[in-house]
């Protein structure tokens, strides 16, 4: 299960098949304030963030686009997040997931996420397709969620709440963010 290609003829050893921009990105922290949070080229004149001390930039481009997007929300919490030793790096591609776009692109698009389809990008219309940087491909992507058992559902439960209260910590949901609740 799940989307995968088929091909059609013998593929060469070392043949390049598809280059694709991948629609989540993260930075393992092993190569954080080395490598470009953004693009993750090798930052030889690093530059530095301006809201946190663990990441840096290679160029006023990335750092404006990282600032504009994810990197003024993760600053504020992803120093506990690696203090903590969080063993799981997916989840943090999950919480990048959210934080590269605002909080208006989901209460806009609520209907549109309200459930998940499993089959989406296998119909060749144009609404339907497959396109690496429309959000649709992502959330629909499969999951798996049918083989899991209860201990994984509490387990992932229990990182979602965890990364609300991170997002709710850092200001994500601004004037929307329920004023009674605390971290």
């Amino acid at each position: 299960r799940g989307r995968f290609g088929v091909a059609s003829r013998d593929i060469k050893l070392g043949e390049l098949l598809c280059v694709e921009k991948p629609p989540v990105f993260y930075l393992h922290e092993e190569t954080s304030g080395v490598n470009c949070s953004n693009c993750f080229r090798e930052s030889i004149a690093p530059l530095p963030s301006p809201t946190c001390t663990q990441t840096v930039f290679c160029s006023r481009v990335c750092q404006t686009e990282a600032m504009a997007t994810y990197h003024v929300v993760e600053s504020k919490f992803m120093d506990v997040l690696f203090q903590h030793g969080l063993k799981k790096k997916e989840w943090f591609l999950a919480l990048r997931a959210v934080t590269l776009k605002p909080l208006s692109f989901f209460l806009e698009n609520v209907d549109k996420y309200e459930s998940h389809n499993p089959d989406h990008g296998l119909e060749k219309t144009s609404m339907d397709l497959y396109k690496t940087e429309d959000f649709s491909s992502l959330y629909n992507l499969v999951g798996h969620h049918d083989m899991w058992e209860w201990p994984d559902h509490a387990y992932k439960a229990f990182f979602a709440l965890f990364f609300i209260r991170c997002l709710q910590k850092s200001g994500y949901f601004g004037p929307a963010q329920s004023r009674d609740c605390q971290l």
